[in-house]
């Protein structure tokens, strides 16, 4: 009886051992620096995809990569920096994993669910009625 319960435990902790292995290999999946590919919008009826390099709306403008950054510590913290026209702006917060996301929480507490597939993670906002989606690629 003694034999077999040692082995249930020896089991028991076996399996736990892995579990967490798994949940901190998906936590440090997220860990890295993301550089912008492209922006989505939808402004109620009208849509538009922007990749990098391409000019926005005839302005002149073009979508440059470093335009935004995000960087994914292992320590579960972030920063991403937006820079639009030479002004740099950086939001910074801390992330956790859930279900396969990547959910950031900035400095307000708001929070920003990110899908990392491969190596594209695709961020999506409503914000005053425009959908916005922006799609990162690890570097």
């Amino acid at each position: 009886m003694k034999k077999h319960l040692k082995i249930l435990c020896a089991m028991a902790v076996a399996v736990l051992a892995s579990a967490i292995v798994m949940l901190a290999a998906c936590a440090s999946s997220f860990a890295g620096t993301y550089g912008l590919s492209s922006i989505s919008m939808d402004l109620g009826g009208m849509s538009m995809d922007i990749e990098v390099g391409e000019e926005i709306m005839g302005t002149g403008v073009s979508l440059e990569a470093d335009a935004f950054s995000l960087v994914v510590n292992e320590d579960n913290t972030w920063s991403m920096s937006m820079n639009f026209m030479g002004e740099v702006q950086t939001e910074t917060g801390t992330w956790r994993s859930e279900g396969g996301n990547l959910i950031l929480v900035d400095s307000s507490n708001s929070e920003i669910t990110a899908t990392l597939n491969g190596s594209t993670l695709t961020m999506a906002q409503t914000v005053a009625g425009m959908s916005l989606t922006f799609n990162f690629v690890k570097q």
